[in-house]
This record gives C-alpha cells, structure tokens and sequence, in this order.
C-alpha cells in the first residue's frame, strides 16, 4: 500500500505462539504454573481452541475459515461505516477506506490456531489482538481536504469610501482546523474503530480590529480628513492651480521626511530655482508625506494664507503645526484617497 502506514500493536503474541508448534504438540509437556490449564489434549486438527478471542469476539471451536467469516461480519463489516467527524458546528462523514485502513483478520486468526498446541491457553481465555493499519497521507488528505471547505480567512478591518462618504467594515475572525491534531484524532478512531471523531479547530485573529489610519482629501472643499481609530478631524488645506491641479485617486505614503529639503522639480515653472534646505523659508515646512506616485504629497506650508484655495503646483498644503501633528498619525503605506 502507497504511503506510510501505522499499524495498531500487535502485544501479547509471542514468536511461539505464531509458529506451526508441531513439536511441541507431541512433546511430553513440563508441570504448568499455577492459573494455567494444560492445552487440550489432541486439538481436533482445523479447529480453534476454545477460550481464544479475537477483537472481542469469541472464535473458538470454529474451522479458521468459519473464524474470518465471523470476524468479518461481526466486525470487519460494522467498522467500515463511515466515521461520524465534527469540525466547529459543521458535520461530515469520512470512509474508513478512503483513509487506507485495512484490518487483518486472516493474520490474527493463524495466531488464534497456535494457541493449544504451542502454548496453553490460559484461565479466563485468551485475547488475540486484531492488526489495524492506515494509511498516513490518505488521513492527511482528507484533512487537508476538509480544511479547504472548512476553513475561513480572517478579515481586517478596513475602510473605503463612495464619493466622500466612508464605509467602515468591521474585522473578523477567522477559523481553520487544526490539520495536525486532527490527523491524529482521525487515526485514533480509524485504529479504535470508534464510529466518530472530532476536528479541533481553532479562531484565527486578524492584522487588524481597527481600520488603518487614512486621509480623504476633498479638493472642492478644501479639506482633508483623517479617519484613525474610530475617530475623524477635519484640516483646513489648498490644492493645486487650474494649471497644475491635484490629480484625484487613491495613492499610498511612500516616503515621510522631517525638515526636507525642497529640490525643484523637472517643470518649466521651476527652471533656474535652487534647491531650498530646512528652515522657515522652505516651501514644505518641516514635513513631507510623499505619495507613490505623480510626484505629489501632503506637506506643511510657510504660507498659511494659501490655505482654502487653489495656490499650489499640485501638492497638498497645510499649516505647519497641523502638517507635524499629521505626520505622526500615518506611517508609509497609509492610504491616502483624493477626490
């Protein structure tokens, strides 16, 4: 059989008592300790035994054939219904065979017929034990296969907006089961014979319970808003020129700097201007947010004047107290959306 298998123990049968034992059998045979019967006298050849059990079930006085026949009925037969497995609230059934289990009942039944030849049996009867074995990655792939339907993701929570109105989704906790403990569940009760078998699960926590920090800038209102931890605060902003406007979308922080330095950019407005270093004379202020894209950003302004209109070459300006304060709120990646 493909696969790695486990197989249930096989204690209590000795090498003696898994051999032929014909010598024994005629030997003359040595006093028994005490609790011990002498083995029958003569067993009557392909006949067990009587007091030999296998699985539970009583085999002897039976033809080795008739014991399979039995053994099959009473318990090959009942055991290869399918197992009953919960997994959270959901319920599903598993095949024994699906999952490799074989149960060797031919092999414990020549075990059975030694015993009264080549060993006594003793007071109260004798327990054979039943070879059990399944098949370790078909058990897995059941798992993983339930696993698939079973399972759920986490969800984090989020924001997003329709217009300047914003929709807040609430985090989730997600589920999954446990595939190593209950591949292991799974193959106790395979081995039992147990008609039933559990699948621990456990809730899988999400990145976030809160929405991320973001900005809505509003350009036809001049205003920015920050939503962060359940929370909004409103900013007074410009925006850009008609001839250089803030291209609306949805953009990320790239980049946050203190005291940039303000280098011109490639435009004609800005031909033959030097760059600007820190200081009270810098077009940023004391803040930069950068965003991923169109070379644009969120920065504080020397000019608080400028604010409400439309006085920049597409950036968006606030007071610089307000800019510093801003900065500390987002980190590179927040989402910043214009409309």
């Amino acid at each position: 059989m493909a696969g790695r298998l486990k197989t249930a123990p096989l204690a209590g049968i000795t090498a003696v008592a898994l051999g032929l034992g014909a010598a024994a059998a005629t030997a003359q045979e040595a006093p028994l300790p005490a609790g011990e019967t002498p083995a029958q006298a003569g067993p009557q050849p392909g006949y067990i035994v009587d007091g030999v059990r296998v699985g539970g079930v009583e085999i002897g006085g039976l033809t080795r054939n008739e014991a399979v026949r039995k053994l099959l009925a009473e318990i090959v037969k009942p055991a290869n219904k399918k197992l009953s497995v919960r997994a959270g609230k959901a319920r599903f059934a598993v095949s024994p065979r699906s999952a490799g289990r074989a149960i060797n009942v031919r092999y414990a039944v020549r075990a059975a017929y030694n015993f009264g030849r080549s060993r006594p049996v003793p007071v109260g009867g004798v327990e054979v034990p039943l070879p059990i074995r399944v098949n370790e990655k078909r058990i897995k792939a059941i798992v993983e296969a339930r696993a698939g339907k079973f399972d759920r993701p986490p969800k984090d929570a989020s924001i997003r907006f329709r217009g300047v109105k914003p929709i807040i989704s609430k985090a989730r906790f997600g589920r999954a089961i446990d595939q190593e403990r209950a591949a292991d569940q799974l193959t106790k009760s395979l081995l039992a014979r147990r008609g039933s078998a559990i699948f621990p699960t456990k809730r899988v926590k999400p990145n976030r319970t809160k929405a991320p920090p973001t900005v809505l800038v509003n350009r036809s209102a001049f205003q920015l808003t920050l939503f962060a931890n359940g929370r909004r605060r409103n900013f007074r902003i410009a925006v850009g020129q008609p001839a250089y406007p803030t291209p609306p979308g949805t953009y990320n922080i790239a980049n946050k700097i203190q005291n940039p330095t303000w280098f011109p950019p490639n435009s004609t407005w800005a031909a033959g201007i030097a760059p600007v270093p820190p200081g009270p004379a810098n077009p940023l202020g004391t803040r930069w947010m950068g965003f991923d894209r169109n070379l644009i950003g969120i920065h504080g302004t020397p000019n608080p004047g400028s604010l409400g209109t439309r006085a920049s070459h597409g950036c968006i300006r606030m007071s610089i107290p307000e800019a510093e304060w801003l900065f500390r709120q987002l980190e590179v990646g927040s989402k910043v959306v214009v409309v």
